[in-house]
């Protein structure tokens, strides 16, 4: 009992702990509340029946009590051949008056008395005694018993008068006395109602506990998928039956994951996908991109990225004031090396030709195929001595060179005629500067290099 008492109070103390707003709270109050404003409902149903027992026994018992004891002492008056009144007067047959009430005289019975109108006491004992004046007004009205104040405690007193002699008998009883089983009842009643109390709360403790924990499990898990974890698992603490409402929430809740990652899976693998198509399309835009500004046959950056780089760094030398050179560089006589030998041989040539000026220029120069047998060379941070001097080496590079041709056994000699200028400010008059100074190289016999005027 002690354990269970301890227990009920620890789990009333842990609901009553936790937050207001908790359902474990809010439960755990209704169940605690009811119970004990059921439980006093009925302990006091039970109480005010016991005292309307006990006073209503009261009522019959003590009134037989005292009309016995009053018929005896009558018969004794009568036997004596004499009224109570003379008795008391003369006061010589006091002890024939003490045989006829002896039971007063006896230590278990001091609750009989012989009062006068007064309430004077004659003879006996009342323990405990009512008050004298509460008692001398009450005398006579007092044939059933009444609750009346004593210099000790409360009494319930009854008096019946003895003949026409103006004495009455009287009969009182503590009324702790009268009403002690009640006190008993209510003291056993308070006991029962707390064991229920606490019975109750650790009923509804433990009952909460069991629907909230996988309530909470639940809530857990939907945390954990809200923050995109959806490898996880119900840890639920008990098992519940197919109509059970948190099983079903249950195994909703797991079909609603399972979908989740099969999406989560499908997902995954679409992104994949897309990103393996990204990247192929960031490749084909590479190649494309590489193959807008790449010359297909000489595999040389071609016009337009040559004119875009102009005027990059035409813009960039504006501000840095670094010089800039540039070569036109023309094959001497390719018209007629097409007409005899085919275009197959001339794009041989160009091939050829191609890969000896990449080995010529320097890796800070920038080569391009301008457009049918000419080529440009753009040379940053070179005045125009220095580019002479590399447009010589070029020349005489692609001079002492062979060029071997399909088909044929000899390989065919070839020339260029190379143009040099520098910029001055503005990349049009420079680019039309390197091109005059190629015509006049052609004009003074080809295969030579001329530098623009100043």
């Amino acid at each position: 009992m002690d354990h269970l008492l301890r227990r009920g109070l620890h789990s009333l103390v842990m609901g009553l702990s936790q937050p207001r707003n908790s359902v474990a709270s809010r439960v755990l109050a209704f169940v605690s509340i009811s119970t004990l404003i059921s439980s006093l409902a009925v302990s006091w149903i039970a109480i005010d029946s016991q005292r309307t027992a006990l006073r209503t026994d009261l009522e019959s018992r003590h009134p037989m009590r005292l009309a016995r004891h009053h018929q005896r002492l009558e018969h004794w008056l009568a036997a004596q051949q004499t009224d109570l009144a003379q008795v008391v007067a003369s006061r010589a047959d006091w002890p024939l008056l003490a045989l006829g009430l002896d039971e007063i005289q006896r230590p278990e019975s001091r609750s009989l008395q012989i009062v006068d109108a007064t309430g004077a006491p004659v003879a006996g004992v009342l323990d405990p005694a009512p008050d004298r004046d509460a008692l001398a007004g009450a005398l006579p009205g007092l044939t059933t018993p009444r609750k009346l104040s004593g210099p000790a405690a409360d009494v319930y007193a009854t008096a019946k008068p003895i003949g026409d002699s103006g004495f009455h008998l009287v009969g009182s009883m503590a009324y702790s006395r009268a009403f002690a089983p009640a006190r008993t009842v209510a003291l056993r009643v308070l006991v029962a109602d707390v064991c229920l109390v606490i019975l109750f709360t650790l009923l509804a403790q433990r009952i909460t506990r069991r629907i909230l924990e996988p309530i909470h499990a639940l809530s857990a898990g939907a945390r954990r998928v809200s923050r995109g974890e959806l490898d996880i698992r119900l840890d639920l603490p008990h098992r519940f039956r197919p109509g059970d409402e948190i099983g079903l929430l249950a195994r909703t809740f797991e079909s609603m994951l399972q979908r989740l990652r099969t999406n989560q899976r499908e997902i995954e693998r679409t992104n994949q996908e897309l990103r393996a198509n990204n990247e192929a399309l960031q490749q084909a835009n590479q190649v494309l991109e590489q193959l807008s500004i790449t010359d297909g046959l000489t595999k040389l950056h071609n016009h337009r990225y040559f004119q875009d780089l102009l005027v990059h760094e035409s813009k960039r030398l504006e501000r840095t004031g670094a010089p800039l050179s540039l070569m036109l560089i023309d094959l001497d006589d390719f018209k007629q090396l097409n007409d005899r030998y085919g275009h197959a041989a001339g794009d041989q040539v160009l091939s050829r030709l191609a890969q000896l000026l990449t080995e010529a220029i320097r890796e800070t120069d920038v080569l391009a195929r301008y457009g049918g047998e000419e080529f440009v060379v753009l040379s940053s941070g070179t005045d125009l001595t220095g580019a002479r001097v590399l447009a010589e080496k070029i020349r005489l590079t692609i001079e002492q060179a062979v060029f071997p041709i399909e088909d044929r056994v000899e390989p065919l000699a070839v020339t260029v005629s190379i143009g040099v200028a520098l910029f001055r400010g503005c990349r049009k008059r420079m680019f039309l500067a390197a091109d005059n100074a190629l015509y006049r190289a052609k004009d003074l016999g080809k295969n030579c290099v001329i530098e623009a005027a100043s």
